[in-house]
């Protein structure tokens, strides 16, 4: 697992996606991690960006690929998750926070190699040959359909999502768009979530009686998408390229000469100097090197990048929005069983945004985001405050049975949820705004 980690950060480029604990991320980092991959890389180290081996990744994926040995890893580092909770075998007694540490390292390694193998980003550099299948394309025709992940292989429903999450994703992409003159490809129609075949194996996923307080089109919804479908960092977008566009005009000033780059380079010589550089390094630092051009040409196809996802990304979660307020009539309509709805906050939270807020931090701020949009938009029978005395009760009596990440995905999770909740108490206007006179006020005990 050590070395696949490794070769995942360096091979693959994909060093970005780890941290050492979910609770060191910072505002800027979360907020990088709702958007674009050519943000996350941006605010991951705050602005330092490791080069990009095109090569190597391109060599790294092509061997995982290879009689699905990507998918094969997947799977087994979500079954060895349990393993390391539930091993019984002699000499298996471990201490608690190694036994925690183990987990963490398990599910993180498994989140890098499923972004990982399903980044086609680079799918436009390497079409060799005429039936070039792109990254999500491989994943797919090696990856096992939803409920064969749950029952044939053991997964827990929010895990089983998580691997088809997206390629779910990608055929509610091709569905919604009526403008590609190509239909869904063959290789995402069993992945698509309003098929018949998808809809029956929803039922086993959870127990039975839970299906009498909430509906399967909430479930299905919950879990198909992603925090990129649902929140769109504006602010972070344009702190980023403008940020990178002033490294561009720095790089260009120093190229340029003259006069104008006097300035900058009487500063880095002297930080060079502070360094104990000597005058071949200060003369190294204050010119236009090869380093300085490979740069520019990084920041400028970066600020290119970011700028194309700011719009593109805008545009899909308007429509991402708009498609689940079309649905949100039928989230907790038609329950059946005694007071179907009476539950419906409490088994929701339970199968639905506890089972996925501990998976990472797009998962934690992706569930607090649903909640704050199904409130929004009024949803017929969600009792936005019930839930969150449900929320705040199962919080404290969970905080003994997490790993560290998964508390930092808990913090995450109700940092949120708290600043919602601290506006409404001390803020009258934004209480008479959105919560006073709303069903979403009604607190229902049995």
């Amino acid at each position: 697992m050590g070395v696949l980690l490794s070769l995942l950060k360096t091979a693959g480029s994909y060093g970005f996606s780890d941290v050492e604990s979910t609770a060191s991320l910072s505002a800027p980092q979360l907020e990088g991690r709702c958007g674009s991959l050519a943000l996350r890389r941006e605010t991951s180290d705050f602005g330092i960006v490791d080069k990009v081996n095109y090569r190597s990744s391109r060599m790294l994926r092509s061997v995982l690929q290879d009689n699905s040995m990507g998918i094969v890893l997947l799977i087994l580092l979500a079954q060895l998750r349990e393993k390391v909770l539930f091993d019984e075998s002699k000499g298996s007694v471990k201490q608690v926070k190694l036994i925690g540490n183990l987990y963490d390292k398990c599910h993180r390694t498994m989140n890098i190699l499923l972004a990982f193998l399903t980044d086609g980003s680079e799918d436009s550099l390497d079409k060799s040959h005429e039936k070039f299948e792109g990254a999500i394309e491989n994943y797919a025709k090696s990856l096992p359909l939803l409920p064969k992940l749950y029952k044939e292989f053991g997964l827990r429903h929010a895990d089983a999502w998580a691997l088809c999450r997206p390629l779910i994703r990608a055929s509610l992409t091709f569905a919604k768009d009526a403008t590609k003159s190509e239909s869904t490809p063959d290789f995402l129609i069993p992945f698509y979530p309003f098929s018949d075949d998808m809809k029956e194996s929803y039922s086993i996923m959870i127990p039975p009686k839970s299906w009498n307080h909430i509906s399967p089109i909430i479930f299905q919804t919950f879990f198909s998408y992603s925090i990129y479908d649902l929140i769109f960092p504006e602010e972070r977008y344009q702190t980023e390229i403008a940020r990178v566009k002033k490294e561009i005009d720095r790089l260009l000033m120093l190229q340029k000469g003259g006069k104008d780059a006097i300035g900058m380079q009487s500063s880095m010589a002297a930080a060079v100097a502070a360094a104990g550089g000597t005058q071949r390094d200060i003369r190294q630092a204050t010119a236009f090197t090869k380093s300085h051009d490979l740069d520019l040409q990084r920041y400028r196809q970066s600020a290119e990048m970011m700028t194309f996802d700011l719009k593109r990304q805008k545009e899909h979660c308007d429509n991402v929005r708009a498609s689940i307020k079309q649905l949100s009539e039928q989230f907790f309509s038609d329950l059946s069983g005694c007071n179907g709805v009476m539950e419906s906050a409490s088994v929701f939270f339970t199968t639905c945004v506890y089972a996925r807020c501990l998976l990472s931090p797009e998962d934690a701020m992706y569930c607090a985001h649903f909640i704050m949009m199904l409130h929004e938009t009024g949803t017929p029978g969600f009792y936005t405050i019930e839930l969150f005395d449900i929320i705040v009760s199962a919080l404290v009596g969970s905080l003994y049975s997490i790993t560290e990440d998964e508390a930092g995905c808990l913090g995450i999770f109700f940092s949120i949820i708290w600043e919602t909740i601290v506006k409404w108490r001390y803020q009258p206007d934004e209480f008479e705004k959105q919560v006073k006179g709303k069903v979403c006020t009604v607190i229902r005990y049995a």
